[in-house]
């Protein structure tokens, strides 16, 4: 649903022409900086708590940026894409279960992923 709502508006709306509302939001890069930040400063002692989830996110540290150099390189192009993806942002058919549209429009904006 959200696949086929973003692949009608492309050609109508380019992408240049939105504004991102949360700038970065889906910049990896940036977020996994702000991560390890978060845990050297660790204010609340909670680091130890979470050692193996930090331990994954350290072992795969060389693919959070593969969408940002994909972007960048123009391999990955900017489309329209919702950027709040999830299923309270669906019209659901009472009767079908089916979804009916896509609902939450002002997270349109330029994207690299659709889902």
């Amino acid at each position: 649903m959200l696949s086929a709502a973003s692949s009608r508006c492309s050609p109508i709306f380019r992408p240049p022409l939105f504004f991102e509302t949360i700038p970065d939001f889906h910049n990896t890069p940036l977020r996994y900086q702000a991560l390890l930040q978060a845990a050297q400063a660790d204010p609340k002692g909670r680091l130890k708590n979470v050692s193996d989830e930090m331990a994954f996110f350290l072992d795969h540290a060389d693919d959070y940026g593969v969408a940002e150099r994909m972007k960048a390189s123009g391999e990955l192009p900017l489309r329209v894409t919702h950027n709040d993806t999830k299923l309270n942002n669906v019209m659901i058919d009472d009767k079908t279960g089916e979804g009916i549209c896509v609902i939450d429009l002002e997270h349109h904006y330029a994207g690299t992923v659709d889902l």
